[in-house]
């Protein structure tokens, strides 16, 4: 469906303006992605106004884009199973977020030590649609760095304050190393290109 509808709407961009042949697939990959985050997006909304918690879906979409864009991690191998396995993320870091909440703080800030040395350890995890110089890879693994310090951070003061969305906001983080770790995976086994 978003291969056929990105083929639809590069036809009219084409008939409508001069892109250079050998530039179309690009494009085509551009707009592949777009509609892909979107219908991700709207899925994540969704599921957390059927869950009864708009507010953690909203907080797991601004951890998980923020902090994904500059890591990397695992990728589906087909859109539908990239829609299908965010939905799940969300859905379990929802389930398990009342469990969660249980950790005593020392348990909360080793997880996310331990999340934070996998991002300086690996991040960002190489893609073959999106290849960095060195220069763009230190500057990814220090923006990601920030961002998940930050997170964390803020993840650990809301646990102080007893404000609820801290779960969502640490498990999102938890969930991108955990993507960074599964994709190294795949790719040492030959299961993904880098």
């Amino acid at each position: 469906m978003i291969q056929l509808l990105s083929k639809k709407i590069l036809a009219f961009i084409t008939k409508n303006t001069k892109i250079p042949i050998d530039e179309t697939d690009v494009y085509k990959y551009g707009i592949e992605i777009t509609i892909s985050s979107v219908l991700n997006i709207v899925l994540i909304i969704i599921l957390s106004l059927l869950l009864g918690n708009f507010v953690s879906g909203i907080c797991f979409l601004f951890c998980f884009i923020l902090l994904r864009q500059f890591t990397g991690g695992y990728h589906a191998e087909s859109y539908f199973k990239c829609n299908l396995a965010l939905g799940v993320s969300y859905v379990s870091i929802s389930l398990i977020s009342n469990v969660f909440s249980r950790l005593p703080i020392h348990l909360l800030e080793g997880l996310l030590i331990a999340g934070c040395i996998t991002v300086v350890l690996y991040a960002p995890v190489n893609n073959r649609h999106k290849q960095l110089t060195s220069k763009q890879k230190q500057q990814f693994k220090n923006i990601s760095l920030i961002i998940y310090a930050v997170l964390g951070i803020v993840s650990v003061i809301l646990k102080i304050l007893n404000i609820y969305i801290w779960t969502v906001m640490a498990l999102t983080l938890l969930l991108v190393s955990l993507m960074i770790i599964i994709e190294i995976l795949m790719q040492k086994e030959g299961y993904h290109e880098s």
